[in-house]
């Protein structure tokens, strides 16, 4: 018999005589806690793992000193690093066991398998819980009952769960990867739908069926223990790990949940679950909010012990629960909706938004151009640096998912131009670039004002200023999944299978000052950027305006070996100014080599500066030396005095901000500076740009001149050159006081050096490898 009560569904049995006859009807609370399958980077080395080790035990006590339990849920990627690590620790802490026999034998916990269902299945995951000396419990960790549509509650539609979890005839699952090994749900928790915003948020237990019959209680079959609304702010943040954002926090749900049973909302002689949701690491980092998982943990435990001890909640796990729903209640079925609560509305009205995008036209995602054959998407993302057009980006990505460099996805670079002027990006390629056949995503963007029609961004090109270094900060917010475009959609929507947790920023030329001023005043918006390559930058002023010698032609006044960086100068070079002379006629500012007061474009060497709103802008170096020879009137001839100058090159010059980035950007892993013995600009004997930007990144943990020699060789293999140059192959972190022998020879072509230097630090955070030289390309790639 079913009764519809209002909004409620209640369920009973005629044999459920065996209900608890206790006033104080509780609350069976479950903890459980997830980790993904793309956890490489926290625990695949013994240094990482003792880390994750480390905090897992802190909770694990934290969870055991409340009088609680856990069923802990565990995907491949975690069940391969203890089997791999564990037999390398002290386990005086876990009483001579391994940190799974500890949970179960112990602390009487549960260790479940949790499942993406990509390379394992629920089997295979049990069976390698099993090689860790444990018997794995019989729940399904989470799987997909939901997709967004309309059949229920206009929003979603139901799966074919069954056949999701490869479950057969005979009630098991048959290992893929151990074939020979089978294994046998009996409880189903974490129902979901994708991104988690309208999971089966129910308390109560019944024996759902399959697809549309998931709330029709059958009389046989997987159990499922409802988790109620599991997410808590306290230990999530205010988003859960999908982004989808948190509507309860301190216990809400369950504190509310009792509130209900004891004021007569619902009846007493029902079984009530719920479930608190904990991420399985230590931090939950979200733009600026950090959050300590364990610390929120104790905070909710904490909130909800005055209901523990008056018998209002009980803490089980789902095999306690299963058990207790059979013998002290009968087995009689319970559904308590998630919208009889308060946070119902605000949690429908967000899987509404998401279901409507899911089924609206504008999905297929072809909001401006979109090249079928070349693969590349031209959008715009909102900038307050351009805020009616937006800046204009295009994203370059592999073919489908197949051709991502790994397994997780394919990883990111944003590309940051060179030049002075308008140099514009989107629009004036004729082809892919070559990183797209290595699986690699890029993303190109113009500057605020620049590009023509279609692809000209809004804005004001402000010559490298406020302007374009807010832009730079947006697209790479855009690139790491932390703001839309101006459709709504993340990068994520338009290509899913990018990694954003592999991204890099690759700056060629003048666009290092850009990228580099960037990081630092923007870095804690920025954390999640992982490397920097830069491509012959001009790390200082006196290189930007080429003041010491370029296009082949060198400044005699130059001062070779003297340039220093200086923390808060930044690059800071000698110039023999006693022939420093001005031509008021022509306004030219020169080296007057043959000293005879007039400018001769072949013999002297002539000065250049920026030009920005009507005024000319020298080096710091330059200027000072004007004003001490008293050479002219800056104001009469449209020159920046010594005090705008350094305004000015505050915003453009990268070597001032090595100081400030080193403590603003903390998720920057490595570091490749590209130079060759003949810069594609500069002209000078000792490359005294080159040795600033090297040096000025030496905080970072991995920074080496030029890509690894085994990658250069990968690169011009795959390219069909043939390797024939003599290459200077760089340790990583060496002390470099004079960088010319340690330079490449120009014939090697940029790209390819772009190219390999991507590659590298993509391999390297991908598989956490950051041995000063390397004797072969990393392996390990899909």
């Amino acid at each position: 018999m079913i009764a519809l009560v209002g909004l409620l569904y209640y369920y009973s049995l005629e044999d459920h005589s065996q209900v608890v006859e206790d006033e104080k009807t509780p609350v069976y609370v479950t903890i459980y806690s997830h980790n993904e399958d793309s956890w490489g980077p926290i625990v695949n080395t013994p240094y990482r793992y003792r880390d994750y080790r480390a905090n897992l035990l802190e909770r694990l006590h934290i969870i055991h000193d409340f009088n609680a339990t856990l069923n802990w849920q565990s995907d491949i990627t975690v069940l391969q690093a203890m089997i791999e690590h564990e037999v390398g620790f002290n386990n005086k802490e876990t009483n001579g066991k391994n940190i799974l026999r500890y949970m179960v034998e112990d602390l009487d916990f549960s260790v479940d398998p949790h499942g993406h269902l990509v390379d394992a299945n629920y089997a295979d995951l049990a069976y390698m819980i099993e090689q860790l000396g444990v018997d794995s419990s019989g729940v399904i960790g989470g799987v997909r009952v939901f997709d967004y549509g309309s059949e229920y509650k206009g929003i979603l539609d139901h799966l074919d769960w069954h056949s999701i979890i490869e479950l057969q005839e005979d009630g098991y699952i048959y290992g893929r990867m151990y074939p020979s090994f089978r294994w046998k749900p009996i409880i189903l928790s974490g129902p979901a739908v994708a991104s988690h915003g309208y999971d089966d948020f129910s308390s109560g237990v019944w024996r759902p069926g399959n697809e549309e019959e998931f709330y029709t209680p059958q009389e046989e079959g997987i159990i499922y223990i409802g988790q109620g609304y599991p997410h808590d702010e306290s230990n999530l943040g205010p988003r859960e790990e999908m982004k989808v954002k948190v509507f309860a926090s301190e216990g809400d749900y369950i504190k509310e949940l009792v509130d209900k049973i004891q004021n007569g909302e619902l009846p007493p002689d029902k079984m009530y679950t719920a479930s608190i949701h904990v991420r399985d690491n230590s931090i939950v980092k979200l733009g600026d909010i950090e959050h300590n998982v364990n610390d929120g943990l104790v905070e909710i435990l904490t909130e909800l012990k005055p209901l523990v001890d008056q018998g209002l909640i009980r803490y089980v796990t789902y095999q306690e629960a299963a058990r207790i729903w059979e013998q002290d209640y009968g087995e009689a079925p319970n559904i308590v909706d998630i919208d009889c609560f308060s946070m119902y509305q605000e949690i429908i009205e967000q899987a509404t938004s998401i279901s409507r995008r899911q089924k609206e036209d504008t999905r297929e995602i072809k909001p401006v151009i979109y090249d079928e054959e070349n693969f590349k998407l031209d959008i715009r993302i909102p900038s307050q640096a351009a805020i009616d057009e937006g800046i204009m980006l295009r994203i370059i990505y592999p073919k489908d998912s197949e051709n991502t460099r790994y397994n997780e996805g394919s990883p990111i670079v944003v590309f940051v131009q060179g030049g002075r002027d308008e140099a514009v990006s989107v629009g004036s390629f004729k082809k892919t670039s070559v990183l797209t056949g290595y699986g690699i995503t890029q993303i190109y963007f113009n500057l605020p004002g620049t590009g023509e029609p279609p692809f000209r961004s809004g804005g004001e090109y402000d010559n490298r200023g406020m302007n374009c270094i807010i832009a730079l900060r947006d697209v790479i917010k855009f690139a790491l999944g932390k703001i839309s475009d101006k459709q709504g959609f993340l990068i994520t929507e338009h290509v899913p299978f990018v990694n954003t947790d592999n991204l890099g920023i690759l700056a060629s030329s003048n666009g290092g000052n850009l990228a580099v001023v960037t990081l630092d005043l923007y870095g804690e918006e920025l954390e999640g950027v992982k490397y920097f390559v830069g491509f012959e930058n001009p790390a200082g002023d006196e290189y930007v305006n080429v003041d010491l010698g370029g296009v082949g032609k060198a400044n005699p006044a130059y001062i070779t070996g003297s340039t220093v960086l200086d923390p808060l100068k930044g690059s800071v070079t000698d110039i023999n100014t006693s022939l420093l002379e001005y031509d008021i006629t022509s306004g030219v500012l020169f080296h007057d080599k043959d000293n005879n007061g007039l400018y001769d474009p072949v013999i002297d060497y002539k000065y250049s500066a920026w030009e920005h709103e009507g005024a000319k802008y020298y080096s710091t170096e330059i200027t000072n030396a004007i004003q001490a020879k008293d050479l002219l009137n800056f104001s009469s001839q449209g020159i920046a005095g010594p005090q705008e100058s350094v305004q000015f090159w505050e915003l453009r010059d990268m070597s001032r901000h090595f100081e400030g980035i080193e403590d603003s950007v903390k998720t920057v892993k490595g570091v490749i500076i590209i130079g060759r013995k003949q810069d594609h600009v500069q002209f000078t004997a000792d490359h005294p740009h080159i040795l600033v930007n090297y040096q000025g990144w030496t905080w970072a943990p991995f920074v080496r001149l030029n890509p690894d020699r085994e990658y250069v060789e990968y690169v011009l293999s795959e390219e069909d050159f043939e390797w024939n140059h003599n290459f200077t192959d760089n340790h990583a972190n060496i002390e470099i006081n004079k960088i010319s022998q340690n330079l490449l020879e120009p014939n090697i072509n940029s790209v390819h050096l772009i190219t390999a230097s991507v590659l590298e630090m993509s391999d390297r955070f991908h598989l956490d490898n950051w041995d000063a030289n390397l004797s072969s390309i990393i392996t390990n790639i899909s």
